[in-house]
């Protein structure tokens, strides 16, 4: 029994200085069979009145990647650039240091892509209007990830996988960032395009020197045509996601190719 109690209490300790989070890390997973699925919440946008329909559904699509429905986001016909015609979030807990994300995406048959950005997904920080980033594909059909924090910079491939991103097909991204020491160009984002390494920095400025008691607080899906220019949409486009997750911990699916944490070996005699 003694020795029960010692070994049991050196695992205490060993766990509270290594940071082993049991039950603390944040986890939202969503396949898309509902549009509240996973702690998901969505909303309709209009364009000063008009376009009043839905433009956000829970749908089946071919290819789904996990043989479910998937989000669909319409674009009519006639759309702008600069808004999106859905919102759609999921708030975390707490504001956090790390954040893993991963999801499908696919562009219908015929997409017009903008010839600046066609934003996915935008990442949320602090409280209130503190900055934001977002992952898009720009005019050539890249992946980008653009800052519109303190320091505001677009973030384009740098490893040796660079695809040109092709309407009517599925594909999986996974993403990793890591919040900057505060006011110092250190923060990491690193970007797979089927489970293949496309972006890898570690010179992201997410928060300035007063601000480091923010964190990583929300992800929304929120496709943007464009932002600049003036164009309009010349037919209905769509755009869907599926099999989305959230998470501050490393997904077991999540690609096994960046540099992992240093290993951690407990022996206990």
């Amino acid at each position: 029994m003694r020795i029960c109690r010692k070994v049991c209490f050196i695992l205490f300790i060993t766990m509270c200085f290594i940071g082993i989070k049991d039950g603390f890390a944040f986890t939202a997973t969503s396949h898309w069979n509902s549009d509240t699925e996973g702690g998901w919440s969505c909303i309709n946008r209009t364009r000063s009145g008009t376009f009043p329909d839905t433009h956000y559904s829970a749908e089946a699509t071919s290819g789904t990647p996990d043989l479910s429905n998937a989000l669909k986001i319409t674009f009519p016909s006639g759309w702008g650039d600069a808004g999106e015609p859905a919102h759609c979030w999921n708030v975390f807990g707490s504001q956090e240091e790390e954040m893993y994300v991963q999801y499908y995406f696919k562009y219908s048959s015929g997409y017009q892509f903008h010839g600046t950005d066609n934003k996915q997904t935008y990442y949320w920080q602090g409280t209130g209007s503190v900055g934001n980033f977002y992952i898009s594909v720009n005019g050539s059909r890249k992946i980008n990830m653009i800052t519109q924090t303190y320091a505001t910079n677009r973030h384009t491939p740098n490893a040796s996988y660079n695809p040109t991103i092709s309407a009517g097909q599925w594909y999986k991204l996974s993403a990793r960032f890591k919040m900057n020491t505060p006011g110092v160009l250190d923060g990491i984002c690193q970007i797979w395009i089927d489970d293949q390494l496309v972006l890898n920095h570690n010179d992201i400025g997410y928060r300035s020197s007063t601000q480091a008691g923010i964190g990583f607080r929300e992800m929304t899906i929120t496709p943007v045509f464009g932002g600049t220019g003036g164009s309009v949409k010349a037919a209905t486009d769509y755009q869907w996601y599926d099999y989305v997750i959230i998470s501050t911990e490393r997904p077991g699916s999540f690609p096994k190719s960046s540099n992992p944490n240093p290993p951690i070996n407990i022996n206990i005699k």
